[in-house]
């Protein structure tokens, strides 16, 4: 609680900095009892508004809704909705969701898009060594091997050798490490970054992914040779013994012959091929490209011209004729950005597009660690004999000013409650801890604080989501539950109106009792009628002496909306119900020429009570709270 707390105070401090610097460009268009309505959030909610609704509202009749909703805003806040623990929360959580990609600079993702593009455009031929990395083989231990064994093939030793004694590669024993060709977003791209970083013979550093600790060769750079559509007839040969592969060779040799002899490829896939999906589709194959495919596969692919067949080629999968349909080039930046944006936020470039998205806030803020501070740290952990207790309690009654984020300066004090709890050793790995753990937090802070200033779409999100709690919790309250939480209001709103509720046929008001037979349905209604039985007990007391052969339901209908009331109390026939029930009986019930209080006609009743609350209630509000409108600011909007 005390790390929440500290955080919230430091966020309050930085949002105060940050309205005091609140620009001027955005006029208000009106004032709605003392709160100030920009231009900005009316015309976001208006425009919203018309795209919601399939009539258009003018812009007049939109003022009038828009003061109200606003005066029930206010009326929740002086009710102290705002400072309610589920509202606060609520607010939390969507601030820091909706945050997260506002707090992406636009420059460092346009960079990294870049970058990403342009290993689409080249491909990469890479063999790499790969050792594990868990509690048995520690990190440090494994980079000492790796970097052993680059030191090995440096001096002249055999990658593939090493390679097979080392890597766990389960392809190595045979490819000897060789990967073949790769392009961009094909691997883990902190594997992807390190081969197209790393020269054409030379070995990475190690590098680590999720499936363990590399070390990477280039063999060589090519130009991406685009994609290709194609469909291919298969011929299975992978764990066949020799005589059914021989079989496999004729059958595709002689599928060869016809496809030559001019019969159309899909059709005869779709009856030849060993592909199941190919059976269907005529052999068909999505676009593809470099390293998507077996290296024999692509190599026929993009040797053969748009409408030729290839010979039969052997994979390990066994043997195949593949037809080129098309091909076409690496698509154009533009149209691969949001493809490769989202593959950004996925992998583990949004850390580090995070990360630099920071370093630019702060650059461009000024937020910086200062000197004489980090001396004082490093003066009191050391005096301490690390950063411990006594340093803790140093640092919170110190002055020295630490840190500038927001344009404004705090000192130990300040930011006693943000320091970190736990002990380190020495200065050095103090000075780090809170280079990484308070001030970036610190600057953190400060962006997400200045966000509404910065992001005009961010701001009207938070203030709409805002309003929406207040206004559904308080008009709760003022409306909505009032017929369930307020019996005698609706009663008197009832008598007060009487003559506005009319049926125009009679209705049953009571109980209808189902049975599975004439005479479960008469014991059970003699039994009701020999005992005094509440009504909240009548469906516990029927189960405990008749079980599932009788249910009992309270209704008010009229013979019209219910064939089985229309039975047991206006003398129809006996209606045909589907299922297991097939008696009826009324109980505790009777006729109404009218209704007589509002529990029987209560739909429509609340319904019109609830709509004279709401008119009450923004009368009130607008006797209560001044509303002036600036129309010169407004018909901007004209």
């Amino acid at each position: 609680m005390k790390k929440v707390k500290s955080i919230i105070v430091l966020a309050v401090m930085l949002m105060a900095v940050s309205a005091g610097a609140r620009k001027s460009d955005d006029p208000v268009v009106m004032t709605v009892g003392g709160q100030k309505v920009a231009l900005s959030e009316f015309e976001y909610l208006y425009r919203k508004n018309n795209v919601q609704q399939q009539v258009v509202t003018s812009l007049d009749d939109y003022v009038d809704m828009f003061i109200n909703y606003k005066l029930k805003v206010i009326a929740a806040k002086n009710a102290g909705i705002d400072t309610m623990a589920s509202y606060v929360n609520d607010m939390v959580t969507f601030r820091t969701e909706l945050a997260q990609p506002y707090m992406i600079d636009r420059g460092v993702t346009d960079s990294l898009v870049e970058v990403a593009y342009g290993h689409l455009r080249e491909n990469v031929a890479v063999s790499h060594i790969m050792v594990p990395v868990n509690g048995q083989y520690p990190y440090d231990l494994q980079v000492h091997v790796l970097d052993s064994i680059r030191g090995l093939i440096k001096g002249g030793a055999d990658f593939g050798d090493l390679a097979r004694k080392y890597s766990i590669d389960p392809a190595v024993q045979v490819n000897g490490g060789y990967m073949g060709y790769i392009t961009g977003g094909m691997l883990p791209y902190a594997f992807e970054d390190a081969a197209y970083n790393t020269p054409v013979g030379e070995i990475s550093e190690p590098v680590a992914t999720m499936f363990g600790l590399h070390i990477i060769r280039v063999e060589d750079r090519r130009a991406d040779r685009g994609e290709v559509k194609t469909r291919h007839i298969l011929k299975v040969t992978q764990g066949l013994d020799d005589a059914t592969v021989i079989a496999k060779k004729v059958a595709i040799d002689s599928i060869y012959q016809v496809l030559k002899g001019g019969a159309d490829f899909a059709t005869v896939a779709m009856a030849e091929t060993d592909d199941p999906t190919g059976r269907t589709t005529g052999g068909d194959l999505p676009w593809v490209g470099s390293g998507r495919v077996v290296p024999e596969f692509e190599d026929v692919m993009f040797s053969l011209a748009d409408g030729e067949i290839s010979e039969p080629v052997l994979t390990r999968f066994g043997y195949h004729i593949v037809l080129r349909e098309e091909h076409r080039g690496v698509a154009s930046i533009e149209a691969m950005r949001e493809a490769i944006e989202k593959q950004i936020m996925n992998d583990e470039r949004l850390e580090l597009l995070r990360e630099r998205s920071l370093q630019r806030y702060a650059a461009s803020t000024g937020a910086v660690i200062l000197p004489k501070g980090i001396a004082t740290l490093n003066k009191v952990v050391k005096a301490s004999g690390g950063y411990n207790a006594d340093a803790r309690k140093a640092l919170a009654g110190n002055r020295t000013q630490v840190m500038k984020v927001g344009g404004k300066k705090y000192s130990f004090a300040q930011i006693a409650d943000m320091m970190p709890e736990e002990d380190f050793p020495d200065v050095e790995s103090m000075e780090s801890v809170f280079r990484e753990k308070v001030f970036k937090k610190a600057v953190a802070d400060d962006m997400m604080a200045t966000l509404p200033d910065r992001e005009p779409e961010y701001r009207n999100l938070i203030n709409e989501y805002s309003d929406g709690l207040l206004l559904y919790e308080i008009s709760n309250r003022m409306v909505w539950e009032r017929p369930n939480t307020d019996p005698e209001g609706l009663e008197e709103y009832f008598r007060a109106h009487s003559g506005e509720f009319v049926w125009s046929e009679p209705h049953y008001r009571g109980y209808v009792l189902s049975a599975t037979s004439d005479s479960i349905a008469d014991k059970a209604l003699d039994f009701l009628q020999t005992n005094t039985v509440a009504d909240e007990a009548l469906t516990s007391e029927l189960r405990k002496r008749f079980g599932t052969a009788v249910k009992i339901e309270r209704v008010i209908a009229s013979a019209s909306d219910n064939a089985v009331v229309a039975y047991v109390a206006f003398g129809a026939d006996k209606p045909s119900v589907d299922g297991r029930w097939a008696s009826f009986r009324a109980y505790g019930g009777q006729v109404l020429q009218q209704p007589e209080k509002a529990t029987d006609i209560r739909g429509q009743v609340s319904m019109r009570y609830q709509q004279s609350l709401e008119n009450e209630w923004v009368k009130s509000l607008r006797d209560t709270y001044q509303v002036t409108v600036d129309y010169a600011v407004l018909n901007r909007l004209r």
